[in-house]
């Protein structure tokens, strides 16, 4: 219906609105009520984070905000690297929302890690660096990860012990086998990264490794290795020779 005062405002009639709300867009068109009738996987990429943001910002629904997010991140990859703090950032995305993305991310991850169908046996340098490798190449900081074994080393879970700035001689090894410790671990396999993408080891880390292989023979748990992650391979100590 035209009023007298979209007539005065618009004298060739009122124009067709062409950006809407989530909330006013056709049923068929919202992630939700797709998601109900045709699953899950039926979602576009931009319609899932948008799922997770719940709500847009001025003028934006969630789906676009959504878009823009990974157009901004470099695509759902960079996802597994962006910080709280990038994410806040960003328009439109506060603390509440940036924390819902890195938590639905986390808990994917750990789904992945922890299926009884997906849990790996580690038996090589090479089996331990195709477990860690994706989550520590390339980061921009550096991380300090334990590798949990079972008896059968089986893969229980992968913790990372600390990021950035840390004291590696005396809080690595309390803090990583504190973990070990707590999961029962049999068997633990130790890994950090070098920003540099360069991995060879610094003589602070060969310290490191004496100082872990010392404190798993009071533990009695075994330590088969650790592995420093670069931009084109790894180092494992026990592959050469050391521990």
């Amino acid at each position: 219906m035209t009023t007298d005062r979209d007539e005065a405002v618009y004298p060739q009639g009122k124009p067709e609105k062409n950006h809407y709300t989530l909330r006013e867009l056709p049923e068929e068109m919202k992630p939700r009520e797709r998601l109900a009738k045709w699953g899950v996987n039926s979602l576009s990429d931009e319609e899932l984070v948008g799922l997770l943001l719940s709500s847009g910002s001025k003028g934006v629904t969630a789906v676009e905000l959504g878009r823009e997010m990974i157009r901004q991140l470099g695509g759902l990859k960079g996802l597994r690297k962006v910080s709280l703090e990038q994410l806040r950032c960003l328009k439109g995305v506060g603390l509440g929302k940036a924390s819902r993305i890195l938590a639905a991310v986390e808990l994917g991850l750990r789904v992945l890690q922890r299926g009884e169908t997906l849990r790996p046996t580690i038996k090589t340098a090479e089996s331990a660096a195709a477990e860690l490798t994706p989550k520590l190449r390339g980061l921009s900081h550096e991380e300090f990860h334990v590798l949990l074994l079972d008896n059968k080393l089986r893969v229980l879970r992968d913790v990372m012990v600390s990021k950035g700035g840390f004291d590696k001689t005396v809080a690595l090894p309390r803090e990583a086998f504190h973990e070990a410790t707590k999961s029962a671990a049999r068997a633990v396999i130790f890994a950090h990264n070098h920003p540099s993408g360069d991995p060879n080891p610094s003589p602070d880390d060969l310290l490191l490794f004496k100082r872990l292989n010392e404190t798993g023979q009071i533990l009695g748990i075994e330590v088969l290795d650790h592995l420093i992650i670069g931009d084109h391979g790894f180092y494992s100590h026990k592959s050469q020779g050391r521990g």
